[in-house]
């Protein structure tokens, strides 16, 4: 776990809507330490600080939205057999900007986005998406924190919601967490 600058207690305190006296009970630490942590009259050892991090993160997580709450459920798929004409076709109909490719039993073996197609051009168009394609977007359960899905998407371009067996649920983009 990456420990944030003590100066950030307070204010990661407010944004989740805590009272010093909540947060010193979720972290089992008097509230007199949390305000003067706050107040920057107390440098705490780092045990304390691991234990009032833990207690905002572990607040955080429980109380985040899911997956499921903000995927978009009519995800488009664009088979490997496809023409890559066709996932141009679904980007200027749809508006979306990437699609994962799927294989005859919708199992996700790649992704297409508009940056790859712009990469290879038109000349690209009437081959098959298999030729082209990208390793698939990350996958996360319906219940991934929305937390979660947010670092996921600082590295890439979508996260693909699956249950069971795979079954893929939706999808979220980097739009969808704004």
């Amino acid at each position: 776990m990456t420990i944030p600058a003590i100066a950030e207690v307070g204010k990661k305190r407010r944004q989740l809507g805590l009272t010093q006296q909540e947060l010193a009970k979720l972290s089992s630490v008097s509230q007199s330490t949390i305000a003067k942590l706050e107040t920057g009259r107390l440098v705490p050892r780092y045990d304390i600080v691991v234990q009032i991090f833990s207690a905002l993160d572990s607040h955080e997580l429980k109380n985040d939205s899911q997956a499921a709450d903000i995927m978009k459920s009519e995800a488009k798929l664009i088979d490997q057999d496809s023409r890559v004409n066709k996932a141009v076709s679904v980007f200027k109909k749809t508006g979306y900007s990437q699609l994962p490719v799927v294989d005859k039993e919708k199992k996700i073996v790649g992704s297409i986005t508009e940056r790859l197609l712009i990469e290879f051009g038109e000349s690209c168009y009437d081959k098959p998406c298999r030729d082209i394609m990208e390793i698939p977007f990350p996958t996360v359960s319906s219940d991934t924190p929305v937390t979660i899905v947010k670092e996921i998407l600082k590295k890439n371009d979508a996260v693909v919601v699956v249950g069971k067996q795979s079954k893929i649920l939706g999808i979220i983009t980097k739009t969808d967490v704004l």
